[in-house]
């Protein structure tokens, strides 16, 4: 009788773990049904203003998996009259993404995608000061 209800027991106890190990396995093969992911950067100036016609570059550098994409994709692009350039057909994983626009710093950063849609925002300073060393004309020469 005592083997009976450590049975029924045991039984209990396995029901009871069998829908949470289902539910962590549908969450995880959710997550891993997304294939294609369609990024859209915007790019904005100081001010927070849309900044159209930014060079935009982005490019998948590793997979979820953590290796390298067997089929490496990268591109560039401008931004539209909104300040957004949208791409579709990265996987998941790490994407670069390198904003170039004239007269601000040259932005970049890596990111993680996981989602159908992701959003990156970016937001563009202007250029620092930079001090030469060199005369200008007639070759370089050193400036004390």
């Amino acid at each position: 009788m005592r083997a009976l209800c450590i049975v029924a027991l045991l039984a209990a106890g396995c029901a009871l773990c069998v829908p949470s190990a289902l539910k962590a396995q549908q969450k995880k093969d959710v997550k891993n049904s997304v294939t294609s992911i369609r990024v859209t950067v915007t790019v904005l100036d100081p001010k927070g203003r849309p900044l159209p016609n930014a060079g935009v570059v982005m490019k998948q550098v590793a997979v979820d998996t953590g290796r390298m994409s067997k089929h490496p994709f990268d591109i560039e692009i401008h931004t539209d009259e909104k300040g957004t350039a949208t791409v579709q057909g990265f996987e998941p994983g790490e994407v670069l993404v390198q904003v170039i626009a004239q007269g601000f710093q040259t932005y970049g950063q890596g990111f993680i995608m996981e989602h159908a849609n992701e959003n990156v925002r970016v937001k563009l300073e202007p250029p620092r000061s930079q001090v030469s060393i060199y005369k200008g004309g007639g070759g370089a020469q050193f400036r004390p």
